[in-house]
């Protein structure tokens, strides 16, 4: 359940980084700066234009995670604990 949600709300962010550029929400923007090295993506065509593109980028960086620190940042999103 705390995959899908976390994969949700950072495609969700990426999306709109990618459709809103500069007029994104704080939020996306928030979310985004806490995958590394996404300003390397940002400025790249084919992460801009192809949304696979954009989900690998999300699911590499959620793989990568360990199961706790990925449960503690899932509730943080969901205001299930601060």
């Amino acid at each position: 359940m705390w995959f899908q949600g976390m994969l949700d709300i950072f495609v969700e962010a990426c999306n709109d980084i990618a459709e809103n550029g500069a007029n994104a929400s704080p939020h996306s923007t928030r979310l985004i700066r806490l995958i590394p090295d996404m300003t390397s993506y940002l400025n790249n065509e084919l992460w801009r234009t192809r949304p696979y593109v954009r989900i690998i980028t999300v699911l590499d960086y959620l793989s990568g995670m360990s199961d706790s620190y990925a449960v503690s940042l899932y509730k943080k999103l969901k205001g299930i604990s601060l």
